[in-house]
């Protein structure tokens, strides 16, 4: 899993659509517990990219609460998470 951004640039496809693929492969039993985007996602990791995924993996009009301090700064496109 932890591959997967590498693996998605290098093939030039979205790395949220084969983190999905993965995750329904791969983890089955969490993919089915989840049953579609979550309405609450907790980012506690605090590293580059991890803003972006939680953004792109939640649900419309899901809360998204960042716990996780990033040392570096990492910007947000309002736009995307507005949708």
């Amino acid at each position: 899993m932890a591959k997967i951004g590498p693996v998605a640039r290098a093939l030039e496809v979205d790395p949220m659509h084969l983190y999905m693929l993965a995750m329904q492969e791969y983890e089955p039993e969490t993919w089915a517990a989840l049953r579609g985007a979550p309405d609450v996602v907790l980012e506690c990791v605090g590293a580059v990219g991890m803003l972006d995924k939680s953004i792109a993996l939640a649900g419309l009009g899901a809360t998204i609460v960042s716990l996780g301090f990033c040392t570096t700064p990492e910007p947000v496109l309002s736009a995307v998470a507005n949708y």
